[in-house]
């Protein structure tokens, strides 16, 4: 029955396939951001709406702490998966940084979760403080 193979086909062509690609998908600065902040001390989690772990890895990335909309039952912008990985990560909102790149979903999130939120975009978005790339001057203490 075509009902039982849903999943699996799900799974296949939106977790496996993707994966070889991903390495070519890394904006630019995304990497030295990364290893500016571990150099730093800082924790780094990643908060998506679908499975990141094995991304992350085909990507060449590394997170402290990684949660996913299927590990709390709530997609963005509900907050829980963002105040679940602070737990995790022993973080309060006041020092927790959290960079997306969709204001309807990650930007929403973050203000309900009350932390401090930026949204890559090439354009002002309202009520969010933006950037357009992760070569950004305010990465420039991270990536350098």
């Amino acid at each position: 029955m075509l009902a039982e193979k849903i999943p699996t086909i799900v799974t296949e062509w939106i977790e496996t396939r993707p994966l070889r690609y991903l390495s070519s998908c890394v904006f630019p600065g995304v990497s030295q951001l990364f290893a500016g902040l571990k150099r730093s001390g800082r924790k780094i989690g990643i908060f998506s709406d679908y499975a990141a772990a094995e991304k992350l890895v085909a990507m060449g990335l590394e997170a402290d702490h990684v949660v996913a909309a299927c590990d709390v039952g709530l997609l963005k912008p509900h907050p829980i998966g963002l105040q679940s990985l602070m737990a995790s990560a022993g973080a309060t909102a006041g020092d927790t940084l959290f960079i997306g790149d969709r204001a309807d979903r990650d930007g929403i999130s973050g203000q309900r979760a009350g932390v401090r939120t930026l949204i890559r975009s090439s354009k002002p978005v309202e009520a969010f403080q933006t950037f357009g790339t992760f070569q950004d001057p305010l990465f420039g203490p991270f990536t350098q």
